[in-house]
């Protein structure tokens, strides 16, 4: 019975988190002049709102090309390289588009980042938790679950749960996303800094993981080539 309401508080609370259906999307001409891929320069995105659907899953995406540091609207099109939903990131290839994109990880510090040949760039998301309520409807323990997805490659943040502070997603360390772009021709080093509006210190979260302002993305990344 313990196991069942901490899978139904579980999925309570990504439910909760579901906020009104929002796309970001910035007004840019067609001759929009992006980020110099030779510069090298870090581009920080702040508070990238993120789209979820009523259940907590992942439903409506905000959509953004790297390349030009804008979102996107077209979701059909090849102009955007990564989205957004919830907790989980896509890449423009296999089931999410029509692009060359996808992503790698390197389990290195953002800043020591530099190599892009000679990788497969074969994940088109990350921190999908449809997989864990799946297995949680399955009957599999949830703290077996927790620390798997605490473990895994395949998650670009840790879920402390029943930890100090409860329910509360963090970025982990020695984590850098490398994506190649949906037009098969760039790369780039993502750094996920934060889940919650304006990057506030963990100590700083409510208490109440239903009061935390979530679904805002801050990140860092830079394109390398």
């Amino acid at each position: 019975m313990i196991k069942k309401i901490q899978a139904h508080n579980l999925f309570s609370l990504f439910s909760i988190i579901a906020l009104s259906a929002f796309l970001a999307v910035s007004c840019s001409d067609d001759d929009t002049i992006g980020p110099d891929p030779d510069s090298n320069d870090i581009i920080p995105v702040k508070n990238l709102e993120a789209t979820t659907s009523i259940t907590g899953t992942p439903g409506e995406y905000t959509f953004y090309s790297l390349r030009e540091n804008r979102t996107v609207s077209d979701s059909a099109s090849t102009d955007w390289d990564i989205g957004f939903s919830g907790a989980k990131i896509i890449f423009n290839n296999g089931p999410f588009g029509d692009g060359e994109g996808g992503a790698s990880i390197a389990e290195k510090p953002f800043d020591t980042v530099t190599q892009t040949s000679d990788r497969k760039y074969d994940k088109f998301y990350l921190g999908d938790m449809d997989e864990i309520f799946a297995d949680l409807s399955g009957g599999e323990d949830i703290e077996d679950l927790i620390a798997e997805l605490n473990n895994s490659t395949d998650y670009w943040f840790t879920y402390s749960f029943q930890g100090d502070p409860k329910h509360t997603i963090t970025p982990k360390n020695d984590y850098t996303i490398l994506v190649q772009t949906a037009d098969g021709n760039h790369h780039a080093k993502i750094k996920i800094k934060s889940w919650y509006k304006d990057n506030p210190d963990p100590s700083e979260l409510d208490e109440d993981p239903n009061k935390r302002a979530h679904g805002y993305f801050t990140f860092d990344y830079v394109l390398l080539d």
